[in-house]
């Protein structure tokens, strides 16, 4: 049987390989390697050193000043959905999202102290939160709510936007000696620009003000940053705008906020329904009787010739019939004893109506004033032309009529009283 030589198992592969891998060039290689991969991990170590992800909290809050203008301003790119807490896969996509770098769960242990699983802005900046909550409580407790709150003490001249100056004013006026300009350091989101808006104080606010819920109807409890003072629902009692804004109960259901403001959009059409049935109730009240037919036709029209001419007698024929009557009282909207309102009105029983029936001193000065323009002109239509509107505008004012009932002799008017023409227009 064949075997190889006993010499040839000194020059196998793994003598070969030995043999190679003891050249001085292998060995000259392989330090060079390890000395560049220490190179690199000392470059990298130096390069994360630099980062804010390196520096815990500290440079976490220092982070969020930079890129943010502020810790509230900061939070507020945190915390996305408002609630006032993090979890930790909501802390690592905000972070990731804003472009924060560094050692995340490292940086969530030393924020998460209480090891509740969750991080609030107390725990990322406590003095922050506590003057900021401070502020906000107060303006709550003497305000109601917090768009109230902007509204009556801080925004008062309406610019919307606020200064440092408004916001120690208003500091003043609750009472408390909190630093104004420190204070409104933490509120604003850049210490340069035009000041602070609402929705940069108080995001359920200007949501408040945006919808038109100014009662919060549709809003939940704003609680921002007034959760984090220190013994708030215990020692400190909460805002009454908080407390109505818990779950309600009424009877044995609860009742949720759609159907709370089903109720009151509910409530206000049945104010304004009412409001509209009370004003028709007065309008239509006294149309029994003549003197009540004359104000609501005085205001609907401003004249009862202008209501003669526009609404009763349509048709110029100077006189109307108990048909027309009738149809006219419906068009207008006018309810009551119609047949009733007639008899009173058709004093002369011939079963029709005519303006001296409803007003004879204005019948009797329009007869007058007829009367004189055809003695001066000769016709009416010649005394508009040449009398009334000589510049052909088509219409007069004041003190072209004045002048006109002057000329032909017409003093029976007095047309300084309100100067308001006999159609009840503006001229």
């Amino acid at each position: 049987r064949w075997a190889p030589a006993a010499h040839l198992g000194r020059t196998g592969p793994a003598a070969f390989l030995a043999k190679e891998l003891g050249h001085a060039s292998v060995e000259a290689r392989r330090n060079l390697s390890v000395k560049h991969r220490d190179l690199l991990k000392q470059r990298q170590t130096a390069e994360a050193s630099g980062l804010w992800g390196a520096k815990g909290t500290r440079g976490f809050r220092t982070f969020l000043k930079n890129k943010y203008g502020s810790i509230v301003a900061g939070w507020r790119a945190l915390d996305l959905d408002g609630n006032g807490r993090l979890s930790f896969q909501e802390f690592c996509i905000a972070c990731r999202k804003m472009g924060y770098h560094g050692n995340l769960k490292l940086l969530w242990n030393e924020l998460d102290a209480n090891n509740n699983g969750f991080v609030s802005v107390g725990e990322i900046d406590p003095k922050v939160a506590k003057t900021v909550g401070t502020f906000k409580l107060e303006l709550m407790y003497h305000y109601g709510d917090m768009l109230s709150a902007w509204q009556k003490g801080l925004d008062v001249n309406g610019t919307g936007r606020i200064e440092e100056r408004e916001v120690k004013e208003c500091c003043d006026r609750l009472g408390l000696s909190l630093n104004s300009k420190e204070l409104f350091d933490m509120l604003r989101g850049s210490p340069c620009g035009l000041g602070l808006t609402l929705a940069e104080f108080d995001p359920d606010a200007h949501r408040r003000f945006m919808t038109s819920d100014f009662t919060g109807i549709l809003s939940k409890a704003n609680t921002d940053f007034i959760d984090q003072v220190e013994g708030i629902g215990e020692a400190i009692p909460w805002p009454a705008d908080v407390l109505a804004h818990r779950s309600k109960v009424e009877g044995s259901q609860m009742v949720s906020k759609k159907a709370l403001w089903r109720q009151e959009v509910m409530r206000r059409e049945l104010s304004e329904i009412e409001a509209d049935r009370d004003e028709i109730t007065k309008f239509r009240q006294g149309l029994d009787s003549v003197d009540g037919f004359k104000k609501a036709l005085v205001k609907r029209f401003g004249s009862i010739f202008g209501a003669w001419r526009n609404a009763l007698d349509v048709h110029d024929t100077g006189r109307i019939s108990f048909h027309e009557f009738c149809q006219v009282m419906t068009r207008l909207s006018l309810g009551g004893d119609v047949q009733g309102l007639w008899h009173q009105l058709d004093v002369q029983d011939n079963g029709f109506i005519e303006l001296v029936d409803l007003d004879p001193e204005t019948d009797l000065l329009l007869s007058e004033f007829r009367e004189k323009c055809n003695e001066h002109y000769g016709n009416m239509l010649l005394a508009w032309v040449k009398g009334m509107d000589r510049n052909g505008n088509g219409s007069v004012d004041e003190k072209q009529f004045v002048r006109v009932c002057k000329d032909v002799g017409f003093v029976g008017l007095d047309v300084t009283d309100g100067g308001r023409p006999a159609d009840g227009s503006a001229g």
